[in-house]
């Protein structure tokens, strides 16, 4: 299977991800193709994963107003919530994404390892970006506030295939299951 057919899959898979934590949180969201200016000074969150075959790191953009949207604990002022645990949280949503990504790869045939994730206050995506690497930028909207995740992939392997029909699997553990030895 060539690089740019794995990437692309990558890409499907990622996008799934993100879209599955936000509707967990109970945040409907929805992709859209170009925001409507270019996102500065958001916080940003890192995480990366690997395996001998495929190098991943997922970046997020989160601006203040999502974060505090998407909060699990609900406060009637949006604003009320103190911006040290809006930084974990970032983390903690780069955490969910790369594990629902790495569970769905792991269906597929590539088991990662995941590194823990980064967070930086003041950098914008394109200063944090790995040279090397194919980058895609996904853009989502929620409740009128645009945010940003990058996807950079290097394939290692040239014959990575992933079999993408055993992600779904009867077999395979889902999300939040426990599965016992």
């Amino acid at each position: 299977m060539a690089s740019e057919d794995v990437i692309h899959q990558i890409h499907g898979l990622f996008e799934s991800a993100i879209l599955s934590v936000f509707a967990a949180l109970g945040c409907p969201i929805r992709r859209i193709l170009e925001p409507p200016r270019e996102l500065k000074g958001v916080p940003l969150a890192s995480m990366d994963a690997g395996s001998r075959d495929l190098e991943i790191m997922l970046f997020i953009g989160l601006p203040l107003t999502v974060l505090a949207l998407s909060y699990p604990v609900k406060s009637e002022d949006i604003f009320a919530v103190d911006e040290s645990h809006l930084e974990d949280w970032i983390l903690e949503i780069a955490n969910q994404v790369m594990g629902r990504l790495k569970n769905a790869l792991l269906r597929a045939g590539s088991d990662l390892q995941m590194a823990l994730p980064s967070f930086y206050a003041e950098q914008r995506l394109s200063e944090v970006l790995p040279p090397g690497y194919d980058h895609a930028i996904f853009y989502f909207e929620l409740d009128g506030e645009v945010f940003e995740c990058c996807l950079s992939i290097s394939v290692i392997h040239p014959d990575l295939v992933l079999n993408l029909n055993a992600a779904g699997e009867d077999g395979a553990s889902h999300e939040g299951e426990l599965e016992l030895f």
